[in-house]
């Protein structure tokens, strides 16, 4: 859900390897964070023999997961970099963890036939705002402290660069819960049995917080809106075209109260000071009107203010849906990020191609960490 933005080397998928019910079955998770000022909603899990905990960035629109990690010097033939993260880095120490040059896995994310004399299988990746590069391995992944899985492939990124990031991330890697390849977290869930459909449901809270589903429809009521999928990808703000975005704002400045004023704000595009010091989006929430956006198929997302505006540490309002002329990588694409779904029921449901929301359950309902089977 959030947008990447650092150069990573090395990553950490995993292989499951222990039996599991063939029954209807799903993963549910706990999230934290927040989309500002964290800029990250995260899970967390435990990886590796002994398992320790790391905090994955979920995000909706790349498929591979992983985690910053140390390699022996051997793997590493330059000087490599790692931000700074809340938990120990993970430290790959047994070498056969690779995932070989020549593995089907490794074929098929490197696009190369492989290479018979190497052992390792290294890799490329550019995101929207960042790249990685590093190696397969094998390891143990845990989804709660009673469910162990012998798991899939991730990869280990020794090599990372976060633009922007002051002091400590939050976040040690990607969960990355998008489709269309092997190696991703979903495709191997399903391939063992651990779940038995291509769903996705989440909930992200205003201020903070949230729960995930995998392999479950978190909500099936009538009241959910449906659209057409189109590619799936993910960011923590929500960014529109160059003349949607001016209008957007245009009609936003329009309607403003009178007692807040423009103030250049670095934590945003644009940003307005008030009278006094914010500390929630609900206070300024009555100086704004609720945004629409129509789809195609005549369905009607209500954008209210608090899923459109943001409080910066400075006490300010801020408009956090962006400009995407001024990120090259987006072009003229509309991207609508995790802030404007907050406090929504959001289903990616593949099988169906297609994307809903709902508004009620998201605050209703309680967040749990399990791996659950319905018998």
């Amino acid at each position: 859900m959030a947008a990447r933005s650092a150069s990573v080397t090395g990553f950490v998928l995993l292989l499951l390897l222990l039996p599991v019910p063939s029954s209807s079955s799903h993963v549910k998770l706990n999230l934290r964070g927040s989309v500002y000022p964290d800029g990250y909603i995260y899970a967390t899990m435990k990886i590796g023999e002994p398992a320790l905990e790391y905090n994955l960035d979920v995000d909706t629109g790349s498929t591979l997961t992983w985690v910053q990690c140390s390699v022996p010097k051997t793997l590493c033939n330059r000087q490599c970099h790692t931000w700074r993260q809340q938990h120990p880095l993970y430290h790959l120490v047994n070498l056969k963890k690779l995932v070989p040059s020549m593995d089907p896995l490794c074929v098929e994310l490197v696009r190369h036939p492989g290479n018979p004399s190497d052992k390792r299988c290294g890799y490329n990746l550019d995101y929207v705002f960042e790249s990685t590069e590093g190696y397969l391995i094998r390891d143990k992944f845990t989804f709660s402290s009673n469910e162990e899985i012998e798991f899939f492939y991730r990869r280990c990124g020794y090599n990372n660069y976060q633009p922007g990031l002051h002091g400590t991330s939050p976040v040690d890697g990607v969960l990355g819960l998008g489709r269309g390849s092997s190696v991703g977290l979903i495709s191997q869930l399903m391939k063992e049995n651990v779940i038995t459909k291509d769903v996705i449901s989440h909930c992200i809270r205003v201020g903070a917080g949230g729960f995930l589903s995998i392999g479950e429809n978190m909500h099936s009521s009538v009241d959910t809106t449906w659209v057409d999928m189109g590619s799936d990808d993910g960011a923590t703000y929500t960014y529109f075209d160059a003349e949607s975005y001016k209008m957007t704002v245009n009609a936003v400045k329009a309607s403003l109260h009178g007692s807040l004023v423009e103030f250049g704000d670095p934590a945003m595009h644009l940003c307005w000071k008030g009278p006094h010091i914010y500390r929630s989006v609900y206070e300024v929430k009555p100086l704004f009107k609720t945004l629409s956006l129509v789809f195609p198929q005549q369905a009607t997302l209500e954008i209210p203010p608090e899923n459109y505006l943001m409080i910066s540490r400075l006490g300010n309002v801020c408009f956090a849906i962006l400009p995407a002329a001024e990120y090259h990588s987006l072009g003229d694409n509309n991207l609508i990020g995790a802030v404007t779904m907050q406090d929504r029921i959001v289903i990616y449901d593949t099988e169906a191609r297609k994307i809903g929301w709902a508004h009620d359950l998201c605050r209703t309902s309680e967040p749990e960490s399990v791996i659950g089977s319905r018998l």
